[in-house]
């Protein structure tokens, strides 16, 4: 299981190793969507960010790139390590802005059906959804610390609700649709055991949709297990000869409420 969080984890950590990049061009590239991702998540960090910020943040990197593009100093065709370009990186993090951007560029859209060494191209991890989807790859994951990076940034993701403008972008740019080799990706390094759901991510013609709904049953999941144990905890509190009938019952249907609504 730790394998498989590390393999899923590693996509996060892709266009921040900057340094790794072969090429000059592609290491300025990734060094700029390394320090956006790092505003990002200080205006998360600090006051969760706002609408403003974030325009500023993205208005930032935009000129930023068209600064080095203009000083020759962004190969926007090349890849850096593990073969992941720009648009893959900037699809995978969610930046729709950055996207646009980079589909304007003819270099940028050569690279559109090139797959990284995880088989992946730029429309398949705008399917994916990394963050958004991340507890349905691993709805259990024994350091909490690996869920901040996420966590940190979901606001500025909950106000653009970026994947599905990326995924029209890249269709509208003439991305191949097919998404085997995300469901392959996906059923080898995700840790979630839930057969009905592998099943379903093996079959469905709605990966994204299926993903979706299955980080939603997560949470779910987890609500209704936090009503379980309150519920333990106030049996084993007060229900002795204390409680009468008419409060226990009161009781267990405040609890069935509470879990039907995790439910609906």
């Amino acid at each position: 299981m730790v394998r498989q969080i590390i393999a899923v984890a590693a996509l996060w950590c892709l266009t921040s190793v900057a340094s790794a990049a072969q090429d000059a061009g592609v290491n300025a590239g990734f060094e700029a969507l390394s320090q956006f991702a790092n505003d990002i998540y200080v205006l998360g960090e600090q006051t969760g960010g706002s609408p403003p910020e974030w325009d500023r943040a993205e208005a930032e990197l935009i000129k930023k790139l068209t600064v080095l593009q203009g000083q020759g100093r962004l190969d926007l065709s090349a890849s850096g390590e593990n073969e992941l370009t720009l648009l893959a990186a900037a699809s995978l993090r969610g930046y729709a802005f950055a996207v646009k951007w980079l589909l304007d560029k003819t270099a940028a859209i050569e690279t559109l059906e090139r797959p990284d060494k995880n088989g992946l191209a730029p429309y398949q991890y705008a399917v994916f959804s990394q963050r958004p989807t991340l507890r349905a790859c691993h709805p259990v994951i024994e350091n909490p610390f690996a869920l901040v990076p996420f966590l940190v940034v979901l606001p500025y993701m909950a106000n653009r609700y970026p994947y599905p403008k990326i995924m029209a972008m890249l269709e509208a740019a003439g991305a191949d649709l097919d998404v085997s080799a995300l469901r392959r990706f996906w059923l080898e390094t995700c840790s979630n055991p839930d057969e009905n759901l592998r099943k379903k991510i093996a079959e469905t013609t709605e990966l994204r949709e299926a993903l979706l709904l299955a980080t939603l049953e997560v949470g779910r999941q987890e609500c209704r297990d936090r009503e379980n144990e309150a519920a333990a905890f106030f049996e084993e509190m007060f229900g002795g000869d204390e409680m009468s009938a008419k409060q226990r019952k009161e009781v267990d249907a405040a609890m069935a409420t509470r879990l039907a609504a995790w439910d609906g």
